[in-house]
């Protein structure tokens, strides 16, 4: 498993108050006094599954408070002042034991900030302005496209499932697109 040598104890540990115990395997980096997790496993201590795996793209902080394994991702996306990207908390998955039987939830934060008319305006017109000859950055113009649409735009719905047609996404953007699309589905 990344993340861990062989003889390396979990960076985590859980122990429930019902006896289980669950233990978190893989990387952390500390920032500004917190801690962040990416590529790591959970697992419960006495079997040989993992709970699941979290990859190198997902970014974190993971909380055990009163028998509750809560993992909230952070996304970087444009939701600060003026569109500007800032560490924004996009989802949590929680894990509890009901009756010895090992629970698990996801629920996305529909309390993202939503863009003003103005601001879904502006993202509009960017999008509208670069479709036949894009000449600015793509990836900050799919990424407010997003958030525009999470804000109830239909338009910027429309443009951001069509944004892969005006200009050619590679690598790390085709990527990200691909997420960001997969994020939108799930807020529906």
């Amino acid at each position: 498993m990344a993340g861990t040598i062989k003889g390396e104890k979990p960076k985590e540990s859980f122990h429930f108050t019902t006896g289980e115990e669950i233990i978190l395997c893989g990387y952390t980096e500390e920032q500004s006094g917190k801690t962040t997790y990416s590529e790591f496993i959970l697992q419960e201590c006495g079997k040989n599954e993992a709970i699941n795996f979290w990859g190198a793209i997902f970014t974190g902080s993971v909380d055990f408070k009163n028998d509750v394994i809560s993992i909230k991702e952070i996304r970087n996306l444009p939701t600060g002042p003026e569109r500007s990207f800032i560490s924004t908390f996009w989802s949590t998955e929680t894990f509890r034991y009901d009756n010895n039987k090992l629970v698990r939830k996801h629920k996305i934060n529909q309390d993202i900030r939503k863009y003003t008319k103005a601001e879904i305006e502006k993202t509009l017109k960017e999008f509208e302005a670069g479709k036949n000859n894009y000449a600015g950055d793509a990836e900050e113009v799919m990424y407010r496209l997003f958030i525009a649409a999470l804000s109830g735009n239909s338009k910027a719905k429309k443009y951001f499932n069509e944004f892969s047609t005006f200009t050619m996404l590679d690598g790390a953007v085709s990527e990200d697109y691909k997420e960001l699309t997969s994020m939108l589905q799930q807020w529906e």
